[in-house]
């Protein structure tokens, strides 16, 4: 539980960043707003990798599984496809402001993010 508890304090933190960031390109730089998603979705793999292997899914004494960088890739590649292609349909079916559809698409993803990271690191 202790692993659940770190993975959603640092997801929290993605969140907000995830936000803050979207909220500066679109609304201060004017920026498209399937651009943003993207440019935003692509900052955060790197941070969430760093965060992850070095304080969540860290490899305890006598596991061989740890959190690989090419397993890590492989899964956020599928999992934030599916993610930005939830986002453009969902933008495109209900036409809603955009944040309320990232921040819907984002929690979604995280938990399903969490459970197979987990799986995968399993000690």
């Amino acid at each position: 539980m202790k692993k659940f508890y770190l993975f959603i304090l640092t997801s929290g933190f993605s969140f907000l960043l995830n936000n803050i960031l979207n909220l500066y390109f679109v609304e201060i730089l004017h920026a498209d707003t399937k651009l943003s998603a993207a440019i935003t979705y692509f900052l955060l793999f790197f941070l969430n990798f760093f965060i992850f292997k070095n304080f969540i899914f860290v490899k305890k004494n006598g596991s061989d599984k740890k959190l690989d960088i090419y397993d890590y890739i492989k899964l956020n590649l599928i999992l934030r496809l599916l993610e930005y292609l939830s986002f453009l349909t969902l933008l495109k079916v209900f036409n809603l402001y955009f944040l309320i559809l990232v921040n819907l698409v984002s929690i979604i993803f995280t938990l399903l993010k969490y459970f197979y990271l987990r799986r995968m690191t399993l000690n």
